[in-house]
């Protein structure tokens, strides 16, 4: 399981799962070897519309990553896709090379995939989703932000 977090967290502190802060000024700031890093999360919510999306700060990367490596080693599960909220999905891409490495996290299950392959991790307390959600702030509609909150809060059925 150690192997697995440390493959995750890895790749998401290099050039595998890169990332920028939304207060970093792009033109006067370029990342090591010029390459463009970023993580962006997408709030899974609507069918009809555009799902809101945002970049991660820096310091909500380490939050993230801090909460994934806590995280147990779970079988291979299935994601809800039907109507409704169906979870967060946070992405990267290296600009340089095209990878591009995801984590979706939905019902405190957490499934991570990237050019190594596909892990699934179990988030009991669904931190990730928490995180997510709060990464949102002031980005994300009032109304929207509470529904999602409560289906997080929610016990599992």
């Amino acid at each position: 399981m150690r192997q697995i977090i440390w493959l995750l967290v890895m790749s998401l502190s290099t050039n595998c799962f890169p990332y920028r802060s939304e207060q970093v000024n792009r033109s006067t700031a370029p990342t090591a070897n010029n390459v463009e890093r970023q993580v962006k999360v997408t709030m899974d919510v609507f069918s009809g519309k555009e799902n809101p999306t945002w970049v991660l700060s820096e310091e909500q990367v380490d939050a993230f990553i801090s909460v994934l490596d806590a995280l147990p080693a779970s079988a291979p599960s299935s994601f809800y896709d039907g109507l409704g909220y169906r979870g967060f999905l946070v992405t990267t891409t290296d600009s340089e090379s095209g990878e591009t490495s995801s984590v979706t996290a939905y019902k405190g299950k957490i499934r991570y995939s990237s050019g190594e392959g596909i892990k699934y991790l179990t988030d009991k307390g669904r931190r990730v989703e928490k995180l997510l959600l709060e990464s949102g702030g002031a980005r994300l509609d009032p109304n929207i932000h509470n529904v999602v909150e409560k289906e997080i809060a929610s016990p599992e059925k």
